[in-house]
């Protein structure tokens, strides 16, 4: 490898490989929230959001299912909510974020939204990283993707690949059962079928 980058006799300095990857993250990111601005600025009503391919259901459910009236919407009686138990309990403790008032809350909700699918851009970003032991370069591909920078704001889908990538870190560490509790299988059932 050379002596500038003999692992474990050359240090890195602040410049690690997982401090890199943040910073890659955190510059998609950016492109990501790039990408959006025609409708951060416009307003998602009508077909624009479909123009500008800037569509996201953070803003289109927050007035259409409830959120502004009633943080803990899809859970009421008769309530319609498109996303599973876990997802719907995500966005109603993020509605409960935004107070009321005289601004546009749509926005506020995608923006609240947003940081926290940043987070957990980081966190399989990270999580690819030490999955893939001596290739951690490798979550590079993740941190820069032009599909995750393009479409992780549409949903909340990255909970789901967090809570995943976090399972395949507990799977590649042989702990079977927190792998199983991370993508809601049982982790003993787990650890027979693989015998």
């Amino acid at each position: 490898l050379g002596r500038h980058s003999s692992p474990g006799r050359i240090s890195p300095g602040f410049f690690t490989v997982e401090r890199v990857l943040i910073i890659l993250t955190v510059v998609a990111a950016l492109l990501a929230m790039a990408s959006k601005t025609a409708c951060r600025m416009n307003g998602w009503g009508g077909t624009n959001s479909y123009e500008w391919a800037c569509y996201s259901d953070w803003t289109a459910l927050f007035h259409a299912r409830g959120f502004a009236e009633n943080p803990f919407a899809p859970f009421a009686t008769g309530a319609e909510f498109e996303y599973p138990v876990l997802m719907s309990v995500v966005a109603s403790l993020t509605a409960a974020l935004i107070p009321a008032g005289e601004y546009d809350r749509a926005l506020a909700f995608f923006e609240v939204n947003f940081l926290l699918m940043v987070g957990l851009w980081m966190v399989v970003v990270i999580a690819t990283a030490r999955t893939a032991g001596r290739r951690p370069w490798d979550a590079a591909m993740v941190a820069l993707g032009p599909g995750i920078i393009l479409a992780a704001s549409i949903n909340w889908d990255m909970w789901a690949v967090a809570f995943l990538a976090l399972a395949m870190l507990a799977w590649s560490r042989q702990n079977t059962f927190l792998a199983g509790v991370l993508i809601g299988r049982d982790g003993e059932e787990l650890k027979r079928r693989e015998r």
